[in-house]
């Protein structure tokens, strides 16, 4: 293909992508009040304008609170101390940060985030023992193995260990009728986020808190995970990182559970570069979109159903067991091992407080997907086509 080609098609790209992601919104599915699309999207536009206000006074005022100042008095010393311990605690696995992800949905329904959390978080479960099963078996050594797993583990406790608190902290203001949004800096939560949650309180605009954790999180990894010098020295340009969308690393799969108990659906999205800041903020919004935006036909009742019915384990026999086996001696499937079986639980030294918002232009990433990007929505066909080519690139064993 020659340059003038080339230029051509990446045009054709963009142009394709900016009309997927027209920032507009057309309807929010599910809206409790019934409202119609002009005044949902009027509601949208004043939370938006209000959130930026507040966050350019956060931004001036960022350093005006004194935190030891704070956790001196009593009660919030307690209740920072009951978070932090439950932080601790479920961020041990991935395993346990899917089941706080579920609790916290079950709880607090207008979170919208943890529901896509949880099932975000399921896929990085199997990401993980992918690389002690037979995908990784065949492509890398161990300690590729282990390098890998610990990016992935860095990646998804840093998000739990940043949005966690955040959630708890809200819940328990929400029962005592009391705001402790203003508490979120004892846990080093960026400024951009009291911003939101403030806004989320006046405006109960769960999309728009939705988005900006999505971007929250997206932005809080960059900064400590992807631009790290070591890894952008060392892992990203080789090979076996390369391999990652061999192993699904960049597909996020959603099973769909029907009311038979058939597993035969699959939603989610294919990543094309995962080391893309806005290609991260891209997929969560296609995700968001499929789980709360859609139309009627919407999978969230089968999405829900998968995960309150299918205990996470970690292995993607958990949602297609006629391909994937927990057992090594597997007869013909592949072995996708239980998560615990395979890695221990890590722990990371504290992260540096260093907040990644600088000023207000942010919010104009807060912004809905109104049509599904390609490579998103029902992604059946496309993922079994592809467990069915390494099927046969697992016969072939080209790297014995």
């Amino acid at each position: 293909m020659d340059a003038r080609s080339t230029r051509l098609r990446r045009l054709l790209t963009a142009v394709r992508e900016w009309l997927t992601e027209i920032s507009e919104v057309s309807k929010l599915a599910g809206d409790r009040n019934g409202r119609n699309s002009i005044s949902v999207r009027q509601d949208w536009h004043r939370a938006q304008s209000y959130l930026e206000v507040i966050l350019e006074k956060k931004l001036a005022e960022r350093n005006s609170i004194d935190v030891q100042t704070v956790l001196e008095e009593k009660v919030f010393n307690q209740l920072y101390e009951q978070i932090r311990k439950e932080t601790t605690y479920y961020n041990r696995n991935n395993i346990l940060r899917t089941s706080a992800y579920l609790k916290i949905y079950e709880e607090s329904k207008e979170l919208h985030w943890a529901l896509l959390a949880h099932l975000v978080s399921r896929n990085s479960g199997y990401n993980m023992t992918d690389l002690r099963g037979q995908f990784g078996q065949m492509t890398l050594g161990f300690h590729e193995q282990d390098v890998l797993f610990g990016f992935l583990e860095q990646c998804n406790s840093l998000t739990f260990q940043n949005a966690y608190p955040q959630i708890r902290l809200y819940q328990l203001g929400k029962k005592h009728g009391k705001s402790w949004i203003g508490l979120l800096r004892l846990f080093h939560v960026s400024v951009f986020m009291e911003a939101v949650w403030d806004t989320f309180l006046e405006f109960g605009t769960s999309s728009l808190l939705t988005i900006a954790l999505i971007v929250n999180e997206q932005s809080y990894i960059e900064k400590r995970v992807i631009q790290n010098d070591n890894l952008q020295n060392t892992m990203f340009p080789t090979l076996f990182f390369h391999l990652q969308e061999l192993f699904h690393l960049t597909s996020i799969i959603f099973p769909a559970l029907a009311q038979d108990g058939a597993i035969d659906r699959y939603f989610g999205f294919f990543m094309d570069d995962f080391l893309s800041l806005q290609q991260r903020i891209r997929a969560g919004k296609a995700l968001y979109m499929i789980l709360f935006q859609g139309s009627k036909s919407s999978p969230r009742e089968e999405l829900v159903r998968f995960a309150h019915t299918v205990p996470h384990t970690g292995s993607r026999a958990d949602y297609l067991p006629m391909l994937f086996s927990k057992r090594s001696d597997h007869g013909g499937r592949f072995f996708s091992p239980e998560l615990q079986k395979v890695w221990r639980n890590s722990s990371y030294p504290p992260i540096s407080p260093k907040d990644w918002c600088f000023n207000s232009e942010v919010v104009s990433d807060l912004t809905l997907m109104q049509v599904l990007p390609q490579k998103a929505g029902d992604i059946t066909e496309a993922y079994l086509r592809k467990l069915s080519d390494i099927s046969l690139l697992a016969q072939m064993d080209p790297f014995s």
